[in-house]
């Protein structure tokens, strides 16, 4: 939507923020809008009286990422307003897409079986590249002295991947769309009237040449767009007067009596803040530039109270308690069963199941592969 707001901000880059202009701020962020307007050499309004940008293009966060190219034209617009344009990108009637670039795995109980060899041949071939008749033991033994955990996680998940790869069914993803939807209360005639009024705007806009003609033009443009506007008018109330119709016999408590009483619940609000000079922040950027500076201090030790200062002299002691309790293969395959199965996978697709059935091939070695990474202090990347 675009409008002529008269409120100066140096949120859509005016030069000062008026008292309009604050309201209009906390106005907009307490209903999530989006400003679309951007820093241009050229102001929205100019007269004799001055420069402003005090007309402001909004979106809602459904419409914002629709918007482009927004510019501020230096075509003559014979107004004291510049032409303001801008592109969408999609029309009413188009769709999202949501598209999973993940992997997802069918699971089978043929595919399982399958499992049980790919994985052992893919931890062989990465841990143990020769013949042992207890696989588990010699790569628990391995692992346990072992000082590159991240390394050893790393072929870990590789090893994973590759047999879930090998044994299941990838899915193939789709692509998913969502249709928006139209307001109830639009018909088709309303989109031919205005289809109409659209034509005629632009045949009385664009003939600069008979002046005549361009006023008579210009009278049926807003004779028609007066009955547009009548329509829509008793188009939505005849909706509403539906709605609430509809709705009463059934619920008498419903949203048209929360309109009615005004207790409809409203986002709350940003206001300016009061230093401790007792000055109050101009805008927006200085309240949170405030903000920040109060929440977030810079770490000096000269502004330290005598509580940060026992606080930094213990951190800088050496820690000298014990080390935690190794796992144990128990704890490690009551966690992976306490899993929620019905929870999407990640990227690699591994869900609790396939690592459930990985644990159980090998249980000393992945036991053996987390207390490694508890005693060498590592958080895998993977």
């Amino acid at each position: 939507m675009t409008m002529d707001s008269n409120a100066l901000s140096k949120m859509w880059h005016d030069i000062l923020t008026n008292k309009r202009g604050r309201l209009l701020e906390e106005f907009i962020i307490g209903n999530r809008i989006h400003i679309i307007n951007e820093d241009c050499q050229l102001t929205t309004f100019e007269s004799n009286r001055g420069t402003s940008n005090m007309d402001l293009t909004i979106a809602n966060n459904k419409m914002v990422t629709m918007i482009k190219e927004w510019q501020c034209n230096a075509q003559e617009s014979f107004s004291d307003r510049r032409i303001i344009t801008f592109r969408i990108e999609r029309s009413r009637g188009a769709t999202n897409e949501y598209t999973f670039h993940g992997t997802k795995y069918v699971t089978s109980k043929e595919g399982y079986k399958k499992f049980n060899n790919n994985f052992t041949e893919e931890i062989k071939h990465n841990f143990v590249p020769y013949e042992t008749e207890d696989l588990d033991n010699a790569l628990y033994t391995k692992i346990s002295s072992e000082t590159d955990m991240e390394l050893a996680v790393e072929k870990y998940q590789d090893s994973l991947t590759a047999a879930s790869k090998k044994s299941f069914y990838v899915w193939k993803q789709q692509d998913k769309t969502i249709e928006h939807k139209l307001a109830s209360w639009w018909s088709m005639e309303l989109t031919l009237m205005r289809k109409k009024i659209n034509a005629m705007r632009r045949q009385y806009q664009r003939n600069k040449m008979d002046n005549n003609l361009r006023e008579a033009r210009k009278q049926q443009y807003q004779q028609e767009k007066r009955k547009y506007s009548a329509t829509l008018r008793k188009t939505k109330m005849l909706s509403w007067k539906q709605y609430c119709n509809e709705t009463t016999t059934s619920n008498p408590w419903n949203a048209a009596y929360k309109l009615a009483t005004g207790n409809i619940k409203k986002c709350s609000t940003l206001s300016m803040l009061r230093k401790p000079d007792g000055k109050i922040t101009k805008d927006l950027a200085e309240m949170t530039h405030y903000m920040t500076v109060s929440f977030t201090p810079a770490n000096s030790e000269e502004s330290d109270s005598d509580c940060h200062k026992v606080l930094r002299a213990e951190i800088k002691e050496p820690i000298t308690t014990e080390d935690d309790t190794p796992f144990t293969t128990l704890e490690i395959r009551e966690a992976i069963k306490g899993m929620e199965k019905t929870k999407a996978s990640g990227e690699d697709g591994i869900t609790s199941d396939i690592l459930l059935r990985a644990f159980s091939l090998l249980p000393k070695f992945t036991t053996a592969l987390y207390n490694g990474c508890l005693r060498m202090a590592c958080f895998p990347r993977r």
